[in-house]
């Protein structure tokens, strides 16, 4: 029999231990699903770039390296759908598997969530010196026009230093900073058509 799909909610986000608050982190936990010692996914003895990745049913795979290419903050995540065996004919461009990855949509009410705000610190010889990591998220949602019209938007900001241990002191790190924004607006044009639109920026820098 084939594998049943292993899916992930938005509150399995909530309660997961993600060690790099990315809902990546999550798909280790579905059998099968094994980190290697670059720190890709491997999906069914596959490699990463055999794999594929859609949000809202749209490839996201990069068309050059093969793996995933866009960052989603977490609170923007609706579910997170692993097929081990995904013989349908809407999917295509992968040899292991493929993650389909639904957004939130707005609500009926005005909402609103903030995590994260409290900065790590960088310890070095016996003393604290800047900040090591700081990765604040903000997400809320509501609606408009009576209703009709409702969105969602959730912004994250990400500041990493990761140390090279045979490097001095302050000159060992290395530094990523990125910002992750998730635009959704779902509008209910009559009882029988319903038009979405999805906007997603994750500029980051590497040094």
């Amino acid at each position: 029999d084939p594998t049943p799909a292993a899916s992930f909610t938005q509150n399995n986000f909530q309660t997961l231990p993600l060690a790099t608050e990315r809902f990546l982190d999550a798909l280790p936990l579905v059998p099968s699903v094994v980190r290697g010692p670059d720190g890709l996914l491997n999906v069914k003895g596959a490699r990463a770039s055999q794999s594929g990745l859609t949000v809202n049913s749209t490839n996201v795979t990069d068309p050059v390296t093969g793996e995933f290419a866009i960052n989603l903050p977490i609170e923007a995540i609706q579910s997170v759908e692993v097929l081990t065996n995904p013989y349908s004919a809407e999917f295509g461009q992968f040899t292991g598997a493929v993650t389909k990855v639904e957004t939130r949509s707005g609500s009926e009410h005005f909402n609103w969530q903030a995590d994260s705000f409290l900065p790590r610190l960088r310890y070095r010889d016996g003393s604290f010196v800047g900040i090591e990591a700081f990765t604040p998220r903000v997400a809320f949602s509501g609606p408009f026009l009576n209703d009709k019209l409702k969105f969602f938007q959730s912004f994250e900001y990400r500041f990493l230093r990761t140390p090279i241990e045979n490097l001095p002191p302050l000159k060992r790190d290395t530094g990523l900073e990125s910002f992750d924004s998730l635009t959704q607006l779902d509008w209910e044009i009559n009882d029988r058509n319903h038009l979405t639109t999805t906007l997603s920026l994750f500029p980051q820098k590497l040094s």
